[in-house]
């Protein structure tokens, strides 16, 4: 566990990734309204909300690599409508930290048929 928490923390700190502790989320969590979603795959979800915060705390719970991999390709899609913006990891929980952005890009491409082209070629090309 020790060296998961310096990989990610060595990794996050040489890509400009906010390492934020454990110990300033508990704080948080003491004075916000918390909604836990529904566990995924690969990680369970729960979204703060403060007065001066919206976040969703994602942990990994199947492996460091997968959550240093989401981190990396969240660093690459920043600006597209439906993906979060990556305010930082906690390497002590494995916890990828996002801003809330409400519907997530799937709800966005399934209740928009209509979906310019060029939006989807974009966010291929930026993911790849």
């Amino acid at each position: 566990m020790e060296f998961n928490r310096r990989l990610i923390r060595s990794v996050c700190s040489s890509w400009g990734i906010p390492l934020i502790s454990w110990s300033f989320l508990e704080e948080l969590k003491a004075s916000c309204k918390i909604t836990h979603f529904e566990e995924g795959n690969q990680a369970d979800c729960m979204r703060l909300e403060g007065e001066n915060y919206d976040w969703v705390l994602k942990h990994h719970t199947h492996g460091v690599w997968i959550m240093i991999e989401e981190v990396k390709y969240l660093r690459k899609v920043v600006g597209i409508p439906g993906v979060q913006v990556l305010v930082g990891v906690c390497p002590q929980k494995q916890l990828i930290i996002t801003e809330y952005c409400g519907k997530n890009l799937y709800n966005i491409c399934e209740a928009n048929d209509t979906l310019d082209a060029s939006f989807l070629l974009r966010m291929l090309r930026d993911l790849t």
